[in-house]
C-alpha cells in the first residue's frame, strides 16, 4: 500500500521535474521499509531542526539552562553611589523577554524587575559605565549563507550573545486604501534608537496575506520594506529583526534606570570582564532546554535552534565557535554509526539553502533518538496535527491524527516533512519526505 501511494505521488504533474527523497524506517528493528532516492542529499529547510534540537537535547541534557548574569564592579558607598560599572553578561538565552514561555517575564516586566534588584543591592547612582558583555556569541546575528531578503525579517534575526524579545519588533500598517496604493506605515514597537524605516509596501488583494519583506541586517538601522499586504486591515502587523538586540536592551535598561532616578554612564561593549572582581546582583535562568526544544519544533523558531547550537559550541568554553557546534553534531552522528557524509549543515535551523541531508540519514537519526531518549520523551517534544504552529492546519480531519508527529520545512521550491507515525498495529515508524526544485507552488506540493 505504501509503494502504491508513493507511485501515485511520483506521477503527480507538480512533482514531474522535482527531486524527491523518501525514507520510512521501522523504529524497533531499524529496517528501512521504503526508500526512494533515500541516500540522495536534498535541501531539508526547517526539518533540519530535528537533528539540531534533538542533538542538543542528548548532548546537553533536558534540564540544561541558559544563564544571563548581572554584575557590578567597584564598591557602593553609604549614599548608594556605585564607584564602578554595571555589567550585563549575556549567555545567549533565546527566551529572555519572550512571550512564548509561561513564567518568563516579558520585556517591560523584566526591566522593571531588574531595576528593582539593582535598587535592592543599595545602588541609586552608577558612577561608571553600563557594560554589555555578549562575547559568548562571537559571530552574532545572521549566517553568511542566509538570503538577503531573510536576514532583516524576524525569522532571520539569528542568535546573539544577548537575545531579547525574540529579537523582533512589530511594524504596523493600515491597508484600507485601494489595491495598488501604498500601504500606510502607522507605527512600530518597541521603539529602537536611531531606527529609520522606508516603506514601499503596496496594498494587494484581500486574500494575498503578508508578502512584505524587510531589507537590512545586523547593526543596520536604515530598513527598507518591499512587497505587499492584503487589503482591508486597519492594523496589519508584520515582524522585523532588531538590528542589535543587546544594545537595544541596554538602551532600554538605561532609560528604565533613569526613570527610577538612577543615573549612569555611557553604554559600552566589553568582552574583557573575566578577571574583574565581579559581584553578582542577579542570575536569570532560562526555561529548561527540553521546553525550548519543544517550542522550537512547534513554532519552527529559528532563534531557538540557533541558540541551542551556540549552547553546544560554548558548553565547554565560553569562547567556542559556531563551527564547533556543528562539529559536535557531526561527531554524534559518527558515534551513532550514521552516514555523516549525508549530512552537510552550515546552520542549525535550516534557513540556508546550502544545507543538504538525505532522507535515509534523517530516519536513521530519528530511530536512534528513540533508542537513546525513549519514545515518550521524544514524541512529547514534537508537534501533532492541529497543534498551534506549523502543524496547525495539517491532517485535521483524520481520525488517526494523534498517531502522527511531524516537523515541517518550507522555502521557495523546497518542501519537507519528517517525524514519526504509528501504524494501526502499534508499530512506530520514522519518516522523511523531501521535495526540491518543483515548479508548482508550495501549497500544491503540500497537498
Amino acid at each position: 500500500m505504501v509503494e502504491s501511494a508513493l507511485r501515485r505521488m511520483l506521477s503527480e504533474e507538480a512533482l514531474e521535474k522535482a527531486l524527491l527523497g523518501v525514507s520510512v524506517r521501522e523504529v524497533s528493528s531499524g529496517e528501512e521499509v521504503v526508500s526512494y532516492n533515500g541516500n540522495k542529499m536534498l535541501i531539508p529547510a526547517s526539518s533540519l531542526k530535528l537533528i539540531s534540537n534533538f542533538s542538543a537535547l542528548h548532548l546537553l541534557g533536558k534540564d540544561h539552562r541558559f544563564k544571563t548574569q548581572i554584575y557590578y564592579t567597584g564598591s557602593i558607598d553609604y549614599s548608594g553611589e556605585l564607584s564602578g560599572d554595571l555589567i550585563v553578561m549575556g549567555g545567549a538565552d533565546p527566551t529572555l523577554g519572550s512571550v512564548d514561555f509561561k513564567g518568563v517575564a516579558p520585556l517591560d516586566k523584566l526591566l522593571e524587575n531588574l531595576v528593582d534588584r539593582i535598587k535592592s543591592a543599595g545602588i541609586n547612582c552608577i558612577e561608571g559605565r553600563l557594560i554589555l558583555d555578549d562575547s559568548i556569541v562571537s559571530d552574532a546575528g545572521s549566517r553568511d549563507s542566509w538570503q538577503w531578503n531573510d536576514v532583516a525579517n524576524y525569522y532571520g534575526a539569528g542568535a546573539w550573545g544577548l537575545n531579547i524579545h525574540n529579537n523582533l519588533f512589530y511594524i504596523h500598517f493600515d491597508t484600507r486604501d485601494k489595491i495598488g496604493k501604498k500601504a500606510k506605515l502607522v507605527s512600530y514597537n518597541p521603539v529602537i534608537d536611531n531606527l529609520s524605516i522606508q516603506s514601499e509596501v503596496l496594498v494587494a488583494g484581500t486574500h494575498t496575506g503578508d508578502q512584505a519583506y524587510v531589507f537590512g541586517g545586523p547593526d543596520i538601522y536604515t530598513l527598507k520594506i518591499k512587497g505587499s499586504l492584503a487589503s482591508g486591515r486597519k492594523d496589519f502587523r508584520i515582524k522585523a529583526a532588531i538590528p542589535n538586540p543587546g544594545l537595544f536592551f541596554m538602551s532600554r535598561l538605561k532609560a528604565q534606570l533613569e526613570e527610577a532616578g538612577i543615573t549612569s554612564g555611557n553604554i559600552q561593549l566589553s568582552s574583557d570582564n573575566s578577571n574583574k572582581d565581579l559581584k553578582n546582583i542577579l542570575t536569570l535562568n532560562s526555561p529548561s532546554l527540553e521546553r525550548i526544544v519543544y517550542m522550537s519544533n512547534l513554532e519552527s523558531n529559528n532563534l531557538y535552534t540557533e541558540a541551542l547550537l551556540w549552547a553546544l559550541a560554548t558548553d565547554r568554553s565560553r569562547n567556542g565557535k559556531y563551527e564547533q557546534g556543528i562539529k559536535r553534531i557531526e561527531d554524534m552522528l559518527k558515534r551513532l554509526d550514521l552516514s555523516v557524509s549525508e549530512y552537510r549543515a552550515v546552520d542549525a535551523c535550516g534557513l540556508s539553502r546550502q544545507n543538504y541531508i538525505s532522507s535515509s540519514l534523517m530516519t536513521g537519526f530519528l530511530k536512534e533518538m528513540i533508542a537513546l531518549q525513549g519514545e515518550s520523551q521524544i514524541l512529547k517534544l514534537m508537534a501533532q496535527p492541529g497543534d498551534k504552529g506549523t502543524a496547525e492546519n495539517l491532517f485535521t480531519t483524520r481520525k488517526d491524527k494523534k498517531s502522527i508527529w511531524l516537523k515541517t520545512g518550507s522555502m521557495s521550491s523546497v518542501q519537507s516533512y519528517s517525524g514519526y507515525i504509528k501504524s494501526k498495529n502499534g508499530k512506530l515508524y520514522a519518516y522523511c519526505l523531501m521535495a526540491n526544485g518543483f515548479s508548482a507552488g508550495n501549497r500544491q506540493i503540500r497537498t
